[in-house]
């Protein structure tokens, strides 16, 4: 199957417990623990991002957000 990261992401969530969980690409050496702390100071819903950019994100795992992932993976014309 086509999937890719989102294949990635969605094989992790549904081994993981529900609670919040990072989504941080390897390729962000500028990337500082003080950034990640205002990201999750600044969460207010689902999903908190930085500046409209998908990644870094801190992200709600849980039922529902694990039937997102698998529709968007199922979707032929979806994201990947």
């Amino acid at each position: 199957a086509r999937c890719g990261p989102l294949g990635g992401l969605y094989s992790v969530a549904l081994q993981m417990p529900d609670g919040p969980a990072w989504v941080v690409p390897v390729d962000t050496p500028r990337l500082t623990p003080r950034l990640l702390q205002q990201l999750r100071d600044a969460q207010s819903g689902r999903c908190t991002i930085y500046d409209g950019h998908p990644l870094p994100m801190l992200f709600n795992v849980d039922n529902e957000s694990r039937t997102v992932l698998e529709s968007m993976i199922h979707d032929p014309l979806g994201p990947r």
